[in-house]
């Protein structure tokens, strides 16, 4: 799908086409000018041309500019489980996947991380808070049995503060690796002139990204571990260019590394907020957590998950990515390659982190209706079956009440 070097690239070709014709157009008018200013005088004319021309370039330029910029926004789903105040993954959904597992890494080296993160994500209240809907009992009802359910947005307190912080650093950790792993396999997959890119490791980012616990924690080298000094493996690491350990206790190291065109500076404006600034683009990604719940679609909790623990706590998470060419990128005409990563990127996000299209892949509306007919036709088959042998009961309930009735009757008297 075209987002903005695509676009912004073709807009342009199509300018310079526009720019030909209206060369060849200009000529023609000027031979029909020099007829005119035997009429008007030549400082008319003149001036009377710088005007069309000016209006010319300022509809061409407001043309380019507006097509240098995209927005996209996504919605997406972090699943905690009740009594074990952890995060629960969901099954081929990859940044519930990635959140589980850096989270799990990260409690199991530093417990004051654990302890801060259960102050806050994880209700006081015990119940069925599922599908992200909060109950309520009615009080002075008239009948008993009846619960309401209001689908609710958190207040954040200012104690509260350090938990949602550690959240919001594990979802900007999940989006530098998701932005890293696509950047290595699309450059990975073409020819590439060394002097045109460059791999931003660990010491060359700024000390600010250093200040997210959970990715200076899991990038930092395995023989300043202890949890991995204590296996030995700082001993023995394996054999070629480590990228990734993860150990069957929940431990991870990962290489932080960045494959960008050079000249490409990654600055860190707000927690949460990641920036890549080069002189022809501008990349922003965000992913936040703002205190709303999020309801589930039905069924998904009771038959998707896979968990024996069924007090499920959704919470929405707000994801956005921004891009914009720099007005003088256009002035680039070649080497545009090593920038389409950005278009694609997009789409590979959208991929990895919006819920809706996580639901949309595994096509669960359509699954969620089969699913409705079934447990319809269960219930009809179910009901059909009462009512037979209902039947039956009354039918033998009459015979037997029959058969009593001649019984009583006695032999008949000559």
């Amino acid at each position: 799908m075209k987002h903005l070097i695509s676009k912004a690239l073709e807009s342009r070709g199509q300018i310079f086409e526009i720019a030909v014709v209206a060369t060849v157009i200009a000529l023609g008018t000027n031979l029909v000018a020099a007829r005119l200013d035997g009429y008007f005088g030549k400082t008319a004319v003149i001036w009377m041309g710088i005007l069309l021309i000016g209006l010319g370039l300022i509809y061409f330029l407001i043309s380019l500019l507006k097509k240098t910029e995209f927005k996209k926004e996504f919605e997406g789903v972090i699943l905690l489980t009740g009594e074990t105040k952890s995060v629960t993954e969901i099954h081929g959904y990859p940044l519930s996947e990635s959140l589980e597992e850096c989270l799990k890494a990260a409690f199991l080296e530093n417990d004051a991380l654990r302890v801060s993160w259960e102050q806050v994500m994880f209700p006081e209240k015990k119940g069925n808070a599922s599908d992200g809907k909060e109950e309520s009992e009615a009080k002075d009802s008239p009948k008993s049995d009846v619960n309401y359910y209001a689908i609710v947005k958190s207040e954040i307190e200012e104690t509260k503060q350090a938990s949602v912080a550690l959240l919001n650093e594990a979802v900007e950790f999940c989006l530098l690796k998701f932005l890293s792993l696509h950047l290595s396999t699309y450059f990975d997959n073409r020819d590439n002139d060394e002097t045109k890119i460059a791999i931003l490791e660990r010491n060359d980012i700024p000390e600010v990204l250093l200040q997210n616990r959970i990715l200076s924690l899991l990038t930092t080298s395995i023989e300043d571990r202890a949890i991995f000094i204590e296996s030995g493996m700082h001993k023995n690491p394996p054999s070629g260019e480590i990228h990734a350990i993860y150990g069957s206790n929940g431990a991870v190291y990962e290489r932080f590394h960045l494959t960008l065109p050079r000249k490409t500076i990654i600055t860190r404006p707000s927690p949460g907020t990641i920036r890549l600034t080069h002189p022809r683009y501008t990349l922003t990604l965000s992913g936040k957590y703002h205190g709303f719940h999020y309801q589930l679609p039905k069924y998904f909790s009771e038959l998707y998950l896979s968990h024996e623990d069924h007090e499920y706590h959704a919470r929405m998470l707000h994801l956005e990515v921004t891009a914009s060419l720099n007005p003088t990128a256009f002035l680039y005409f070649k080497d545009w390659g090593y920038y389409h990563w950005i278009d694609s990127f997009v789409d590979y996000l959208e991929e990895h982190v919006c819920f809706q299209h996580f639901l949309s892949s595994i096509d669960w509306n359509s699954t969620a209706t089969r699913i409705r007919a079934t447990i319809i036709q269960k219930m009809r088959l179910k009901l059909k079956t009462e009512q037979n042998r209902a039947t039956k009961l009354e039918e033998a309930k009459a015979k037997i009440e029959g058969s009593d009735r001649e019984t009583n009757r006695g032999p008949l008297q000559n």
